[in-house]
């Protein structure tokens, strides 16, 4: 029964993974970054959450394309 449920919890673990590495590509989130990019980066066209970072424009097309 265990072993079933750690199978089952792999498999999920696993598509987790596969849809947050399907939504930063979709979305056009860069990284991990090293700090030095990050600090390069223009805060005001940019949303940087520790190594990762997506610029707003790419958010503005993704959320358009998901209304047309």
């Amino acid at each position: 029964m265990i072993q079933g449920l750690t199978t089952l919890l792999d498999q999920q673990q696993a598509a987790l993974v596969g849809l947050v590495a399907s939504l930063m590509e979709d979305v056009g989130v860069t990284g991990p970054l090293i700090v030095e990019t990050t600090v390069n980066l223009d805060a005001s066209s940019h949303v940087i959450s520790g190594r990762y970072a997506v610029s707003l424009s790419s958010v503005r097309e993704f959320v358009n394309g998901l209304v047309s």
